[in-house]
């Protein structure tokens, strides 16, 4: 795939994200019922006389009424027993099986309220730190749960599902080598949970031991080939080593499937036209873009500039006539304001609608680098070469993502206009930000040389 592809691929992905469109994988919601977490997670309900105070014999009563009703699957009885136990305020022990009592059931606030209680109880309660931990996560509160696990570890836990949601958490912190170390810790007690080898997978790539990820996916994927999830990963890391036929052959899998997200679909879309399946790549963003349930335009604006860079003009226009504006963002109506007087542009030059597009544009934003470089380029093409110098100036000083361009727009034009020293000095401003840039280093040493040579003849001319 041609670099230019990878480029706009790398920023459609970068905007999937900043939409919500992240790939990175969460723990997945049956984590929760698996058997190697209700393992763990039923042990706690057994007191560890070492470490947790010894029961008195009411208390101990009270507990085994309380499993004889867990037997029977009497959760809701064994609840209010327990609340109506005169033990429930200074027990640690029984506020801590309520409390589980309450999780199982998914009253995880409740749940939260009583583990909290049994911790302040007792403060080197370790499974209570444990357990609420496990439950602030399923409740989506990951920095109160990764505390709690960190307490946990230190008081000694080292079972599967502590290291394993550890992981999780350092992942979400962007802590990538922690959450390797806690993943293949959870791995050693629970060997055969495919979260952890997820999460795993994920720090590696995220540590640019992208190969590694790659063979680890790939098993993950031969085991689990029902796993969209996998699968997705998968496709994207085929991605990110330019494996552009793995990674469309995996995403049109998910389309087939229906587990496919439009934005995804947008992506494979511009991977098969940067691959030259150009029918197949045009149909695909088109069905997006038809689509009444799309509401994030501006994540197909990416893929609309990229087929309008590789040639595909009519496509782009047609792309473009489909975006439903109204759902466009700010920044997004700006682009497809921009995008339209491009595609007008590369037809016919200071095209009077087009012009008008940017002049508007630069009137809303005069930092606007991109526009004012556009703009610029036509005054050349239009022989105003002294006004394009100005703008190519205006965009320069606005500091956007189009300031490089414009410099070396406005070096070109001066030495059109023979002010060769002006264009070296262009240059070397131009090299102090995008110093590896091979070409113009060339390019302003031959220019050096012309310099020189025109000083030199009129020196002697004096």
């Amino acid at each position: 795939m041609k670099r230019l592809a990878i480029l706009f691929v790398t920023l459609l992905l970068i905007q999937l994200h900043s939409y919500g469109q992240s790939s990175r994988l969460p723990l997945s919601t049956s984590y929760w019922k698996s058997q190697s977490f209700l393992k763990e997670f039923n042990g706690s309900y057994r007191i560890n006389a070492n470490i947790e105070p010894i029961l008195s014999t009411p208390e101990r009563g009270l507990l085994v009424e309380m499993q004889d009703l867990m037997a029977k699957g009497q959760r809701d009885q064994a609840i209010t027993k327990l609340k109506a136990s005169s033990s429930l305020k200074n027990s640690a022990a029984i506020q801590f099986n309520l409390a589980n009592v309450l999780s199982e059931v998914g009253k995880l606030e409740d749940a939260i309220t009583y583990y909290q209680r049994a911790s302040t109880t007792l403060p080197a309660f370790r499974r209570a730190h444990q357990n609420i931990a496990f439950a602030y996560y399923r409740n989506d509160q990951i920095d109160k749960a990764n505390e709690h696990l960190l307490e946990a570890v230190r008081l000694g836990a080292n079972n599967g599902s502590v290291h394993g949601l550890l992981g999780y958490c350092f992942i979400q912190k962007g802590n990538y080598e922690p959450a390797l170390r806690s993943f293949r810790e959870a791995l050693i007690t629970q060997p055969t949970e495919k979260d952890w080898k997820i999460g795993i997978a994920q720090a590696l790539e995220n540590l640019n031991r992208t190969p590694e990820a790659l063979t680890l996916y790939q098993q993950l994927h031969k085991n689990h080939p029902e796993d969209n999830g996998i699968t997705l990963q998968l496709a994207l890391i085929h991605n990110e080593l330019d494996q552009v036929k793995q990674a469309t052959t995996l995403l049109e899998l998910l389309r087939r499937r229906n587990a496919l997200d439009e934005a995804y679909q947008l992506l494979l879309g511009t991977l098969l036209i940067g691959d030259r399946n150009t029918r197949v790549g045009a149909e695909t963003l088109r069905t997006v873009l038809k689509n009444e349930s799309f509401k994030t335009p501006d994540l197909a604006l990416q893929s609309i500039q990229y087929c309008f860079s590789e040639g595909f003009t009519d496509l782009a226009l047609e792309l473009h006539s489909l975006i439903k504006v109204q759902n466009l963002s700010k920044t997004g109506l700006t682009t497809h304001t921009r995008l339209k007087a491009q595609i007008i542009l590369s037809e016919t030059p200071n095209a009077p609608e087009a012009i008008s597009l940017l002049e508007k544009l630069i009137a809303e934003n005069p930092l606007d680098s991109h526009s004012l470089t556009l703009l610029a380029k036509q005054r050349v093409l239009s022989d105003r070469k002294h006004e394009a110098l100005l703008l190519f100036d205006q965009a320069i000083h606005a500091d956007g993502s189009h300031s490089p361009a414009a410099q070396l727009e406005k070096a070109q034009t001066l030495v059109q206009l023979q002010r060769y020293k002006d264009a070296a000095t262009t240059l070397k401003s131009y090299l102090e930000t995008q110093p590896e840039d091979s070409q113009v280093i060339e390019y302003l040493a031959q220019l050096e040389k012309l310099v020189a040579a025109r000083h030199t003849t009129r020196t002697q001319r004096k």
